[in-house]
């Protein structure tokens, strides 16, 4: 037994030892003591995350039905049954994987071998672990079975997925809800397992263990037993975060603080600082959200450290007395769904989370707080230090209701259309260089909206939205084209999923800028299109067909 994982050489023996799950094994107990008039049905399911003790569970229960010596409805686990059970072998126990004996023809020759009687004891029990990979067709053909079975079968079905069992299915079993174990009832767990297999341990580095688990008794053990082949017996607090892998950089507090004092240059700047010096950007993501989750937290009222080093406290302490609960959860927010799967030596996710959280939003209110020696946003003063005015927006040129009486028309000048001077609002700006802003060129409301036509101003589009939110704009030069045109609806391609779910929390942006350039009422959609092409490294600043039209007509154009 020395070779066995630690997991199956600790697993619970009986339903007191079970941990944190005594809404199910207190049941389990009474039915099978037969306590108040219960009995044992014959369908459960078993439903919860991973690790929690369904299988575990299960197994208590096949052994205490059929235990030659049961005590308060527990198994004594001295008789010929429990020890079958205990070691795999007893023949009225079945244990089924759902996963490959999923097809109908599986639960057809499992509905021929329930008419055979148990060998030894009274009970069959038939346990099929990850019930919700059962087809449908299997799940027709067990139906019947199920609900009828003969008097001495019990089956028990196990799933981390109850969504995907069919109504009829849970209608015909007594379900029981398993949840994620608390972290007291895993620290005692370890302690026990500690103390028995000689570890030298304090509680704090076991603390560490039980939040790492998630709630899974069955992942705490195994990182538990990771450890100790990594470190040996004695685990201090230090390797234990370590071997977690917690980050002790402290940029990752650094960064968390910034973000707190809306500082984004000092973000950007972190966040570069950590890609450059070659730190793990999911670990460092990691530390910054279990940083901003406990600054939420202590904003809301509540006191919890988690697995906070103690130096880092207090600072972080500090930055959450100035922040306020809306900003907490938005930064939180920003910084957790960062998606660095597809490339996670690239700070690019990270730099758009921390413009998307502490950049101003259009029409929104300005932040709260600017940091100190920043430039506020607004008009830039000009040489002689009064403010400009910010340039307002082109209304679109409105069309004539009916042409006007003729004797109320001007006199008609003799100068030929191509000679005549122009007005003010004929004019087109020219393209500035590549190196400077574009003028946005505004397409009519009359010229046809085609696939084409929205490429060629695919630029001018990116112009006019990083004027109004720069994230925006990020999102349009990053990989991504128009793909589809439709009657009011522009469909945009980004290369990366990431962007894609970005784009589209600001499809409301994207709807506005169309609306503006194309002159007309325009929605927008954001969809991921792996093989998009880049159409901003295509499309060079240069004449429009609009240009070429004016200058044909004889227009002059005009730097603005």
């Amino acid at each position: 037994m020395s070779g066995e994982v630690w997991y199956r050489k600790w697993r619970p023996q009986r339903f007191e030892e079970v941990a944190g799950q005594e809404h199910v094994t207190t049941t389990l107990r009474n039915a099978v003591s037969g306590r108040g008039g219960r009995r044992v049905g014959h369908a459960y399911l078993f439903t919860g995350p991973r690790g929690t003790g369904k299988t575990t569970t299960a197994r208590i229960l096949a052994k205490a039905v059929n235990c030659a010596d049961p005590r308060d409805g527990e198994p004594c686990g001295a008789c010929a049954h429990c020890q079958a059970v205990h070691e795999g072998r007893a023949l009225d126990v079945i244990e089924i994987d759902a996963a490959s004996n999923n097809r109908i023809d599986d639960i057809r020759a499992l509905r021929e071998r329930v008419q055979h009687g148990p060998v030894a004891g009274e009970h069959k029990v038939y346990l099929i672990d990850e019930v919700h990979e059962l087809t449908r067709q299997a799940f027709d053909g067990f139906l019947k079975t199920l609900e009828e079975p003969p008097s001495y079968v019990i089956f028990v079905l196990a799933t981390t997925e109850v969504q995907k069992v069919p109504g009829t299915i849970m209608s015909r079993c007594q379900r029981f809800d398993f949840h994620r174990v608390p972290i007291e009832r895993l620290v005692a767990r370890l302690r026990v397992i500690a103390e028995a297999e000689g570890l030298a341990v304090d509680d704090p580095s076991l603390a560490l263990i039980g939040r790492k688990a998630t709630g899974s008794l069955r992942d705490a053990i195994n990182l538990l037993e990771q450890l100790v082949t990594m470190y040996g017996d004695v685990l201090g607090e230090a390797q234990v975060r370590q071997g977690l892998g917690y980050s002790d950089d402290p940029r990752a507090g650094d960064l968390v603080r910034a973000l707190l004092a809306r500082d984004i240059g000092r973000s950007l700047r972190v966040v570069g600082e950590a890609a450059d010096e070659g730190l793990d950007l999911r670990v460092f993501q990691r530390a910054a959200v279990e940083r901003l989750r406990l600054a939420l937290q202590w904003v809301a009222g509540i006191n919890d450290t988690g697995a906070l080093p103690q130096g880092e406290v207090e600072p972080l302490r500090a930055a959450a007395a100035g922040a306020d609960l809306a900003h907490c959860a938005r930064v939180l927010e920003a910084v957790a769904n960062a998606d660095l799967r597809e490339d996670p030596t690239s700070s690019l996710a990270l730099e758009l989370a921390v413009v998307e959280a502490l950049a101003p939003r259009p029409g929104g209110a300005p932040q709260a707080a600017a940091p100190r020696g920043a430039v506020p946003a607004g008009p830039r003063p000009d040489a002689a230090g009064a403010p400009r005015a910010a340039p307002a927006p082109r209304p679109a040129p409105a069309r004539p209701a009916s042409p006007a009486p003729v004797s109320a028309r001007q006199p008609t000048s003799a100068v030929p259309p191509a000679r005549r001077p122009e007005p003010a609002a004929a004019r087109v700006p020219a393209t500035a260089s590549r190196n400077g802003p574009t003028a946005p060129r505004i397409v009519p409301a009359d010229v046809p909206l085609t696939l084409e036509l929205a490429r060629e101003h695919f630029r001018d589009l990116y112009e006019l939205l990083r004027a109004r939110n720069s994230l925006a704009a990020a999102l349009l030069n990053s990989a991504a084209d128009v793909i589809e045109i439709g009657d009011d609806l522009v469909t945009f391609g980004f290369r990366y999923s990431s962007h894609a779910e970005r784009a589209q929390a600001s499809e409301a942006v994207f709807g506005e800028a169309l609306t503006r350039l194309f002159s007309r009422p325009l929605r927008a959609r954001c969809v991921h299109e792996p093989d998009v092409r880049d159409r901003m490294k295509e499309t060079q600043p240069g004449r429009g067909h609009l240009v070429e039209e004016a200058l044909r007509q004889g227009l002059t154009p005009v730097e603005e």
